[in-house]
């Protein structure tokens, strides 16, 4: 049988926690939710509990397969001695989550960035043995990145490298909560790509998004927005276009530095890929180098939701180090 590892992605307001073999397969899931801020021992904690309470703990032949635990996290990392040094969705500072939880388990423990986790899995899972570089953009309430080098997690000198979202799309732009301005993710993360459609609705702007929320703004989502394109709304459909050409600004520069073979779209957003990604392609076409360009693939992970479990398990399963 496979080996196996308990993968653990902390969102912003949920953490999941999945048991997933060397093949990708799910074997048991679970989840709870967290207020924001939350205090770190608290979550720590309720982690364990829940961990503790999952089924797999009566079956010993699986028991015996386990090889470790992967933790996924927002924020600046210390994957070497498992720190959460910054996390802005959270409010923490300098967790020492691996330490706290290798009290409670003897057992490996990995952490890493969540978008660093989610590439490394699609990696892993999807592509191995078919190409040795890419480039992985993680698409939710913000946007970050991976990036895999020569088949191994590229990290970068203190382990930050990938924060794709913080790349500089307009330089007198949104101040980011990073202390940038213009940062990527403040035009087409969920948070602010919604903010966006929101101003316009009140400033008057007709849409049929309006009837898909019953003129209930709390209801808006990337998915409303995905919905309203799918019954060809014209206003829906240039915001995933303004989404496209501003996501592949970006991913032009990035062909550029890196010449991946491969660039990946992950991440709740990536949902309506349909609506950008030919724009991203176009994109990059226009503005990156004509010979990367040329031999570059841009695609949809087919992970999907569970790619944050999935990628944390493979810390464990599949451990690279740059």
């Amino acid at each position: 049988m496979d080996k196996v590892a308990l993968g653990v992605d902390i969102g912003g307001t949920e953490v999941k926690i999945g048991l997933i073999t060397s093949s990708g397969k799910i074997l048991e899931k679970q989840k709870f939710q967290h207020r924001v801020p939350s205090e770190p021992d608290k979550i720590i904690n309720q982690l364990y509990k829940e961990i503790k309470q999952m089924k797999f703990w009566n079956n010993k032949k699986i028991v015996n397969l386990l090889t470790g635990i992967g933790i996924g996290s927002a924020g600046d990392i210390n994957q070497t001695e498992g720190i959460i040094r910054f996390s802005t969705n959270f409010g923490w500072k300098n967790v020492y989550i691996k330490k706290l939880l290798q009290n409670k388990f003897n057992i490996p423990i990995i952490v890493d960035n969540d978008a660093n986790a989610a590439c490394w899995g699609s990696f892993c899972l999807e592509f191995k043995n078919k190409i040795n570089n890419l480039v992985c953009f993680t698409l939710g309430t913000g946007v970050g990145g991976g990036i895999v080098i020569n088949n191994k997690l590229y990290r970068g000198t203190t382990g930050s490298a990938g924060e794709l979202g913080h790349v500089t799309l307009y330089p007198d732009g949104r101040k980011c909560s990073c202390g940038n301005y213009g940062c990527l993710e403040r035009y087409i993360g969920a948070y602010d790509l919604i903010n966006d459609v929101k101003n316009k609705i009140i400033s008057g702007e007709k849409t049929v998004i309006t009837k898909l929320i019953k003129n209930n703004l709390n209801l808006l989502s990337p998915e409303m927005v995905y919905k309203a394109a799918c019954i060809n709304d014209k206003f829906a459909k240039q915001v995933w276009t303004d989404f496209g050409k501003q996501l592949g600004i970006v991913v032009a520069s990035i062909v550029n530095i890196l010449n991946p073979e491969l660039i990946v779209l992950t991440g709740g957003v990536a949902d309506a890929y349909k609506f950008f990604i030919d724009i991203v392609r176009d994109t990059v076409k226009k503005r990156a180098f004509k010979t990367p360009s040329e031999n570059l693939k841009i695609v949809v992970s087919k992970l999907g939701k569970n790619l944050g479990i999935i990628g944390a398990a493979c810390l464990v399963l599949f451990p690279s180090y740059d």
